[in-house]
């Protein structure tokens, strides 16, 4: 091509140099653009939130020898920041090394797959814009290219080779395979859920190879494939004894987590995505191409299809996007097949654009334009904004990284804590940045505990002897889970083998003791069961412990496989008569959770640690199973129950203060400003330790809230005073401060992480609050206000009677505190 290039410009055409011109720089475009997709030159530090947690925790991992599959068990691996993009000092080389290899070999592919003049350089760029804007659609369509590329150049060769050029070609093209091979290779170091996918990938390529008896190609394949993963392994300081449990590890992790983490969404989601993904595949099936081609085209894109399909919808919510945007990529993909009037159907690419953005719009709890400005500028200018300030200063990303965890830090203030530590259900982030010695269990966020080996394993990790000394607890179930679920079956361990010493920000601080009780749990009785019936739970002083043994039928099984099985429900009869009803996993209940009484937050467990008698709105006395009724049942009819009682040990109890401001009225509040009718920027995250926020929820000792606001202006800047609205049944209106939190996550968002504070939280004492209520956000700011026009959450109170005393501290609040 370049011959022809100098040919075209020596006979004077200038309209062939100048399209030949225009390639060329369109490939040098998209090359660069393809280093700074991959290679995270302009890195993200740590953050706040449940992601951001395990981002961090995983680098930290690397960075202190853990062993994946061993001491950890994840979705992700040890090059997980080529994903995250996220910056740690011990990693960030290796990182860039990685994101180089995949940068290379995922750029050749790309071009060996789009390689028909400037119409496929214009698909090619819709590819690599959607993976800068979707890091899974990125990973995801990396085997898909790759195998294109390699079946056009073994295909390509057994054409003959008549020429000593011919020969280099072939060995710059043997080179690239072996770096692209490389680069596929990587892909499961970085993302193990990809396995599947790049597995095929890799067997379907080597398949073609032994069947067009290409030899060269199919050792290289194999040799570099094996070198490069076994080799960046070795590089990121993981023994090579751990490399096959690396593997069975992320087959425990993958194989529970269609019902783990099932959730529903907007059916027109599933429709768009439907729409995109067969109209691709249907121009892929009728552009003519010989048997093996459309065969070998065929099935790799059914397969990304299927793999997409799963990582969108089990998972309905922002995952969608991941779904959405696969499909374009697979649009554009098959438009490259289409040798003839190509651009006739850009119609149908431009309509399968507005649909990815319509599953943006809808399902990104950030507004869609802002996100893609935020993810544009993450790939196109951060990179350059960084080497600059490394020009100016070597230490910048380093200082930058301290600077980030000192300012991550102020959220819950963790001190140093003595010895090993961990942090539940996740928040590890906030630990880290303390500067404790993080020693994690090996699922480290309990939600993703969600198999019984999971959750086995980290109950032995408590049990052990590197269990952690010092523990910071704070409830926070995900999905409507039952909020002992994750992680259950480590009560036992957690409430007989530690005590609690302090409690801080919504955290129960524990301590390990000496040993425990010989038997930590006492067998009360076994039931046999059917799904839909009551059980009652026994009598006992204890808590109860239960285990609930229940199996998917094969159809529930086929679900399992192909999308997801139904949830189950967990219903709860108290002790008042009321009924309770939750979300089931089945992996995680198996290995047992806490039952009765119900410890819904982190104030109720401090109380149960106590000894303190359990209120009768928290005593289980009966409980069932309940699953979706439908001609083909998903779940076995027949369960078995085990319960047993906790030999909890006596602990002293904890000073819980309940500090926040005394309740105002609206006029107090907003004095002699004028309302602002703009509309406000934020929302509520965790509502009474739930994540993410419900919008109904039942209050019992605590009414606990956080979230972030932005108030209107020119620039987004801090509110000045945040309150919760509660509003009565009678339209009375309650007015309570809430406390000002940093929330970096939300401040990097806006550009400025170590900028104004946008968070909120607050933690209430309710027992001045009988009945229902809707919830909702105000400000004020200088001589502004407003009550933010946010959907209400619906909060139920306990009825005054049934509220029962309860001693608390009496220390005062200290005035305009939030928490404490």
């Amino acid at each position: 091509m370049v011959r022809e290039f100098y040919k075209g410009a020596g006979s004077g055409d200038t309209g062939h140099t100048r399209r030949h011109v225009l390639w060329l720089l369109g490939r040098v475009l998209l090359g660069i653009l393809c280093v700074l997709v991959w290679v995270p030159l302009g890195p993200s530090m740590p953050n706040w939130g449940l992601d951001p947690s395990w981002m961090l925790g995983l680098n930290q991992a690397v960075a202190d020898g853990l062993v994946f599959g061993r001491d950890i068990k994840f979705t992700f691996g040890p090059y997980s920041s080529v994903y995250s993009q996220l910056y740690h000092p011990s990693t960030y080389g290796m990182i860039l090394i990685a994101g180089g290899i995949l940068a290379a070999g995922y750029g050749w592919a790309l071009f060996r797959a789009f390689s028909r003049g400037g119409r496929d350089m214009f698909l090619a760029g819709v590819v690599l814009a959607l993976g800068a804007l979707s890091r899974d659609a990125l990973l995801l369509s990396y085997p898909v290219l790759y195998v294109l590329a390699v079946q056009k150049v073994i295909v390509s060769g057994q054409k003959g080779r008549k020429a000593e050029a011919d020969k280099r070609s072939e060995a710059g093209q043997l080179l690239a395979l072996a770096i692209s091979s490389a680069g596929l290779a990587a892909l499961l170091l970085v993302k193990g859920s990809i396995f599947p996918l790049a597995t095929i990938a890799f067997l379907a390529v080597l398949g073609l190879s032994v069947a067009k008896r290409s030899h060269a190609a199919m050792v290289t394949i194999a040799a570099s494939a094996i070198l490069g993963s076994l080799l960046l392994w070795i590089l990121a300081g993981q023994p090579i004894g751990a490399f096959p449990g690396y593997f069975a590890g992320l087959a425990t992790v993958i194989s529970g987590y269609s019902e783990a983490m099932a959730v529903s969404g907007r059916s027109l989601d599933l429709v768009i995505f439907a729409a995109i993904g067969l109209s691709a595949l249907a121009i892929a099936l009728f552009e003519s191409a010989d048997r093996g081609t459309r065969l070998l085209r065929g099935g790799i894109l059914t397969l990304f299809g299927f793999v997409a399909f799963k990582a969108g919808f089990v998972r309905h919510d922002w995952h969608a996007t991941i779904a959405a945007g696969c499909a374009v990529v697979m649009l554009a993909i098959c438009l490259s097949f289409v040798r003839n009037r190509v651009w006739a159907l850009m119609p149908v690419l431009v309509a399968a654009l507005f649909g990815w953005y319509d599953v943006e719009r809808h399902n990104q709890q950030i507004p869609a334009p802002y996100l893609m400005l935020f993810k544009a500028k993450q790939v196109l200018a951060d990179p350059f904004v960084t080497a600059a300030r490394l020009i100016e200063d070597g230490s910048y990303l380093s200082a930058t990284y301290a600077r980030t965890l000192a300012e991550l830090n102020r959220q819950f203030g963790f001190p140093i804590f003595e010895g090993r530590a961990d942090v539940y259900s996740f928040w590890q982030s906030d630990l880290i940045a303390s500067g404790s010695s993080w020693h994690p269990r090996p699922t480290l966020q309990s939600y993703s505990a969600y198999t019984g080996a999971l959750a086995r394993a980290n109950a032995d990790y408590l049990r052990g002897s590197r269990a952690p000394d010092r523990i910071a607890f704070r409830i926070t179930p995900i999905d409507r889970n039952f909020p002992t679920l994750a992680d259950g079956a480590s009560w036992p361990a957690l409430l007989t083998r530690y005590a609690p010493y302090e409690f801080k920000e919504n955290f129960l601080y524990l301590a390990r003791t000496e040993e425990g009780p010989r038997e930590p749990l006492t067998e009360l009785g076994r039931k046999r069961a059917v799904i839909g019936a009551y059980q009652p739970v026994p009598e006992s002083r204890y808590p109860i412990f239960v285990e609930i043994e229940v199996r998917k039928s094969l159809f529930g099984k086929i679900a399992d496989l192909f999308y997801k099985p139904r949830n189950l429900t967990l219903e709860v009869r108290t002790a008042t008569g009321a009924t309770k009803s939750y979300r089931y996993v089945s992996g995680m209940g198996r290995e047992g959770f806490m039952l009765s009484p119900i410890v819904a937050n982190s104030t109720e467990l401090a109380e149960l640690y106590a000894g303190d008698e359990a209120r009768d709105a928290k005593k289980v006395v009966a409980v069932r199973l309940v699953a979706e009724k439908d001609m083909f049942p998903e779940w076995l009819q027949d369960i078995e129950i085990r319960f047993y009682a906790v030999n909890l040990p006596h602990r002293p109890k904890v000073s819980i203060r309940f500090a926040y401001d005394p309740v105002v009225r609206q006029d107090v509040a907003t004095g002699t400003r004028h309302q602002n009718t703009d509309a406000c920027l934020g929302g509520v995250d965790v509502l009474n330790e739930v994540y993410p926020a419900p919008r109904r929820v039942d209050i019992g000792a605590i009414l606990s809230v956080d979230g972030w606001l932005a108030v209107p202006g020119a620039t987004r800047s801090e509110p000045g005073t945040v309150y919760l609205i509660l509003t009565d049944s009678a339209g009375q209106t309650t007015w309570v401060r809430a406390r000002r939190s940093p929330r970096i996550d939300v401040k990097a968002l806006f550009g400025d992480p170590f900028g104004p504070d946008l968070g909120f939280d607050a933690y209430i004492d309710p027992s001045a609050f009988h009945g229902q209520y809707e919830m909702g956000i105000a400000w004020t700011n200088g001589d502004e206000w407003a009550e933010c026009e946010w959907p209400a959450h619906l909060l139920t109170f306990p009825d005054a009677d049934a509220v029962s005393k309860r001693e608390v501290s009496s220390a005062a609040p200290q005035p305009h505190a939030g928490r404490f």
